[in-house]
């Protein structure tokens, strides 16, 4: 019964590594149940054969000593006990492989045998004889016997050349100090540089240049397939004839350059010029920092633009394009759909064919275009089906009905609802005949309801005509109080003269006062609610001070809403407004209060600043719609440090590879050089 439970054949060999006379071996012991032996006493046998047969076995040795704390042991093979020598091991005649037991105490148990799938190089250069050691004038460095030196440059310190140079006109061989050079006419240069294929050139130091017709001059740079030029340092290109000139950049593909510091171009032709930009794609081009292009034919040419799909254009600063033949021209503008044209500062379009005045590109303009939805058939009928201006001003294009809704015949359901509007709810200018007609209403035909005003009505002759049925005398035409009659008493009761003081205001239900409006000084509420009990649930006093004893709740119901669309603003409002302390005039405060000024805020944010009509025209603001402003200013904030830790850990990630491979290169050929220098002795 096996005693030991040990590892997959991949895993073992994974944990075996050249050493320059012998061969690392690391494994962790554990018993049959899988638990590890920690300070454990244990013995190691390795058995090394040649030929598949596994018959032939070439050398043996034994190691015993004590697991660590965590199982681990670490061995040298070569260093064991031993009648056979490591040495005399010719790794160039067959295949090898190797075999391992263990025994924990009850005798050795066979952990199966794998082939060494790494050629050890260290170890089988004791066994060329077509190298020979040179000294042109940097150092002794390795070159194979029979070449033409006058077809070489100076081979470089501790440098290994393979290559065949049949013209000094195409290739020099390995003539940096540490090179490496195999194949027909390559360059190795570089310290440390590598070489391979057909007049692969790495011409920096740590440079790797594999394929035929690369030329890779940056610093740590790699270059992969054909004809690909890498002057940036720190970069990758892989492909057929990739061009990088940034540092840190990537391009894979075909003809495709990345030319911008930080910058990735990958696919065919495609081109990121801007730093920090990425291209990807067919013909893509992103030439604006921090640029995104991604399709065929996108180009992505400002600031913090992007465009995504065929033929699209991102022109503005921090615009978005997305679809067909659609361009973004106004800053932190944003155009989706087929042949459609954001021109505006901030306009949100969509559709097709959209009908788009010029507008300004750079600046809010109040009658500029902020949302449209095109409706267009080509470029020659172009139109909309609505738009919607920065002032808020609504236009709504139709052949037929201007606005038609038609809404179920149940009692509830609502034919036009308009909540929390910031100016006016509805505003219809020039009418033909009637401004506003509702009829076959079940319930009310028309419910206004406002912070301010429900409903002001400005006539030449009335104000306001309210008329009941016309069959009946009886209705009433006004009604202040409860709508239904009732046999105790119902007051509608407006009770107020701005002329005299001490002119209160008492809205009553059946039983108690609800509502009391003190005009005078006199006393310390000026506007109360009470509830049933004779509770006060909300006061103003006359100060302005708001008190209320409860939540404030707001409508928020998707059902309850239409016209919904993302919200532009975001972290670049937000950091352009700048708090304020203050007294309010005329008032008696002991302390200053904290707020926005709405000046200061209209021309950033303009729909939370609400217009007073009054006849200074007074601004305030709502800062419970600021919220969702700031809560888009978070996520934008939060996207910015997510990008840059992603960029930072892909940056740390590529580097760290490159690092890796260049020091298992630069040990592999120490080893090899360490040895032909001990064979040359």
């Amino acid at each position: 019964m096996k005693s030991i439970v040990t590892f997959i054949l991949s895993v073992l060999i994974s944990s075996v590594s050249f050493a320059q006379e012998g061969i690392n071996y690391k494994a962790i012991i554990k018993d049959a149940n899988g638990n590890i032996l920690p300070t454990s006493p244990v013995s190691i046998q390795f058995t090394i054969y040649e030929g598949v047969a596994l018959t032939n076995n070439v050398y043996q040795e034994t190691h015993n000593l004590n697991t660590d704390t965590n199982g681990l042991v670490i061995v040298n093979i070569s260093d064991g006990t031993t009648a056979d020598d490591f040495r005399l091991i010719n790794w160039a005649n067959d295949r090898h492989f190797l075999n391992v037991q263990v025994d924990i105490g009850s005798g050795l148990v066979d952990l199966g045998t794998a082939e060494f799938m790494s050629v050890p190089y260290a170890l089988n250069a004791s066994n060329v004889s077509g190298l020979e050691a040179l000294d042109e004038g940097n150092g002794n460095g390795w070159r194979l016997l029979g070449r033409d030196a006058g077809s070489y440059d100076n081979i470089g310190f501790n440098a290994i050349d393979f290559s065949f140079i049949n013209n000094p006109a195409l290739g020099l061989g390995a003539t940096g100090n540490y090179a490496f050079s195999a194949g027909l006419n390559n360059t190795a240069s570089g310290e440390h540089a590598l070489a391979f294929g057909s007049q692969s050139y790495a011409l920096n130091n740590y440079a790797i240049s594999i394929g035929n017709n690369n030329n890779v001059s940056g610093l740590n740079s790699t270059a992969f397939g054909a004809i690909n030029q890498v002057s940036g340092d720190y970069s990758f290109a892989a492909g057929l004839s990739n061009i990088i000139s940034g540092d840190n950049s990537i391009a894979l593909g075909q003809q495709a350059e990345a030319l911008g510091v930080n910058s990735n171009a990958i696919g065919l032709g495609s081109e990121a010029i801007g730093d920090y930009s990425t291209a990807i794609g067919h013909e893509t081009m992103a030439s604006g920092l921090n640029s995104i292009a991604v399709g065929a034919g996108a180009n992505a040419s400002a600031i913090g633009s992007v465009a995504f799909g065929t033929s699209n254009e991102a022109s503005g600063q921090f615009s978005t394009a997305l679809g067909y033949l659609s361009d973004a021209i106004g800053n932190y503008s944003t155009a989706f759909g087929r042949n459609i044209n954001a021109t505006s500062y901030g306009s949100f379009i969509i559709g097709v064919y959209n009908s788009n005045d010029v507008g300004n590109t750079t600046h809010w303009i109040e009658n500029d275009v902020l949302f449209q939805i095109g409706n267009g058939l080509s470029d020659a009928t172009r139109s909309n089906a609505l738009t919607i201006r920065k002032n808020g001003s609504q236009i709504l294009t139709s052949n037929s009905f201007g606005l038609q809704i038609s809404t179920g015949n149940n009692t509830g359901d609502h034919g036009i609802e308009i909540n929390n509007a910031g100016g006016n709810g509805i505003e219809i200018n020039s009418s033909g005949d009637n401004g506003l007609v509702v009829s076959g209403a079940i319930n009310d035909g028309l419910v206004a309801t406002a912070d301010d005003v429900g409903a002001r009505v400005t006539g030449d002759n009335v104000g306001l005509y309210a008329s009941g049925g016309p069959l009946q005398n009886d209705i009433p035409d006004i009604i202040l109080g409860s709508s239904t009659l009732s046999a105790f008493s119902d007051d509608g009761i407006i009770s107020t003269n701005p002329e005299r003081l001490g002119s209160d205001m008492f809205l009553r239900s059946y039983d108690a006062v609800v509502v009391h409006l003190d005009y005078d000084d006199n006393e310390s509420g000026s506007f109360i609610v009470r509830n049933g009990l004779g509770d006060n649930v909300f006061t103003v006093n006359e100060s302005g001070v708001v008190r209320v004893n409860g939540s404030i709740v707001h409508s928020s119901d998707k059902r309850l809403k239409e016209d919904i669309s993302d919200l532009s603003y975001g972290l670049r409002e937000i950091l352009n407004l700048q708090p304020k302390s203050y007294h309010w005039k005329d008032q008696e405060q002991n302390k200053k209060s904290l707020g926005l000024i709405a000046q200061d805020v209209q021309p950033i944010i303009n729909e939370i600043v609400t217009v007073k009509d009054d006849e200074a025209q007074t601004l305030g603001i709502s800062y419970t719609e600021l919220i969702p402003v700031l809560i888009n200013a978070i996520k934008e904030q939060q996207d910015i440090i997510d990008q840059q830790n992603q960029s930072m850990g892909n940056m740390r990630v590529q580097l760290k590879s490159q690092g890796d491979a260049i020091s298992n290169l630069k040990a592999q050929m120490n080893q090899l050089i360490n040895t032909l220098n001990t064979n040359q002795k």
